[in-house]
């Protein structure tokens, strides 16, 4: 399981009306969440001696977590050219995390 944790910053929620692309949310809304995800990993690693005491260390590591969602509601109210809008955002945000790291290593045994 990994610990997943997202932002979105000042959404605004657009529409056309008339032609017009307006603001009819109003205040840009910011929302988060904190989920836990299933997913799965895989390293694979490599030694290479240089000598009796030193040596190189090679891996690579992939992890994946399955797609998970968030789903996030907010009221607004917002006036634009003489109408008061008044309704609720629906926001969904649909995601699945990647990781990779390499690392290369010298060491010494003592």
């Amino acid at each position: 399981m990994f610990a997943i944790h997202s932002n979105i910053d000042n959404a605004i929620g657009f529409a056309d009306v008339n032609g017009v692309h307006m603001n009819i949310t109003g205040t840009p809304a910011s929302f988060s969440s904190s989920n836990w995800a299933w997913g799965g990993g895989a390293q694979v690693g490599m030694t290479y001696f240089l000598d009796r005491s030193w040596f190189l260390d090679f891996n690579y590591t992939y992890a994946r977590t399955g797609q998970f969602t968030d789903n996030y509601t907010r009221p607004f109210t917002s006036t634009s050219n003489g109408y008061t809008t008044t309704g609720t955002a629906y926001l969904t945000a649909a995601d699945r995390v990647t990781t990779q790291s390499v690392a290369v290593s010298i060491n010494t045994a003592f």
